[in-house]
């Protein structure tokens, strides 16, 4: 009786468990390396035996300047940001978020993936001359509003880090309306960003020359994204299944500089670590 009642018991628990091939999308990373991502925002690769959780851990502010100088060293010079489920952790548009209800009543640390280090990130990329971008698909005004709101104009000498023309939606790029994706995913964004005249530094708009697709750092949340760019030259893109955080940061900090020197040894085994720069022969790795 007992075991008849232990049998139903694995049964009933086993038929609730949906078959891994059905929930499991494979990625093949830096080094050839499997990554799995798990639609309830979960991934891990061959490698580990635990997916990354939401409640991440937390990087100290001197351990975020250090991998920003890293990428720096290794050549990064633009990193660019999906919004909705990368520097947020909501999605605005599908919640239908106005400009009006950012200002007034939404809480940023409530919709922020991590506010303090997102924060820290900009202003430190900003101070090592590294451009920062948004490429989104949603609203550019509530987008505006978010970043306006934490970064107050009065805290970065009127002006701040983001504004219209290191913001990009759709609408920019022969949609309708923001709101729309587009065929060309974040391609066509990454490109016009790369050879944009003007780019931000330290607040304040300066020349600046065409960048390389290796040169750009990408984070987006949309694996579809990621794949579009890869295909498109932008090896340095990474997913973030759980948003932008300190460990993606630290995960592409690492994979670049990795990739950096795997290209830098010469045919005799040697490798030269001062100061490496990425190639466009290499393949971006995922979270």
């Amino acid at each position: 009786m007992y075991m008849f009642v232990i049998y139903i018991f694995i049964y009933i628990d086993l038929s609730k468990r949906r078959p891994l091939s059905k929930t499991v999308t494979r990625v093949r990373g830096l080094n050839n390396e499997i990554y799995y991502e798990y639609k309830g925002n979960k991934f891990q690769d061959s490698k580990c035996s635990k997916p990354y959780h939401h409640h991440h851990q937390q990087h100290t502010a001197e351990e975020t300047t250090i991998l920003l100088e890293s990428l720096k060293n290794a050549g990064i010079k633009l990193l660019v940001f999906d919004f909705d489920r990368t520097i947020l952790k909501i999605h605005t548009f599908k919640k239908r978020i106005t400009p009006l209800q950012v200002l007034e009543e939404r809480k940023l640390e409530d919709d922020f993936t991590d506010l303090k280090h997102f924060k820290h990130v900009i202003r430190e990329a900003l101070r090592l001359e590294i451009r920062v971008a948004v490429a989104t698909f949603g609203i550019y005004e509530v987008v505006q509003a978010y970043l306006t709101k934490a970064f107050p104009l009065e805290e970065n000498g009127g002006n701040g880090p983001f504004t219209r023309e290191n913001i990009l939606t759709p609408s920019g790029f022969g949609a309708p309306s923001d709101g729309h994706s587009l065929d060309s995913r974040k391609s066509a964004m990454l490109e016009h960003l790369c050879t944009s005249s003007t780019a931000h530094h330290e607040q304040k708009n300066v020349l600046s020359s065409s960048l390389l697709q290796s040169e750009v750092l990408f984070f987006d949340d949309d694996l579809r994204n990621i794949e579009h760019a890869i295909a498109h030259g932008y090896v340095h893109s990474f997913v973030t299944p759980t948003g932008f955080h300190g460990q993606a940061l630290e995960h592409a900090c690492v994979a670049i500089e990795h990739g950096s020197q795997r290209q830098n040894t010469s045919s005799s085994g040697s490798k030269k670590y001062s100061n490496p720069k990425p190639t466009n022969q290499e393949t971006a790795s995922t979270l």
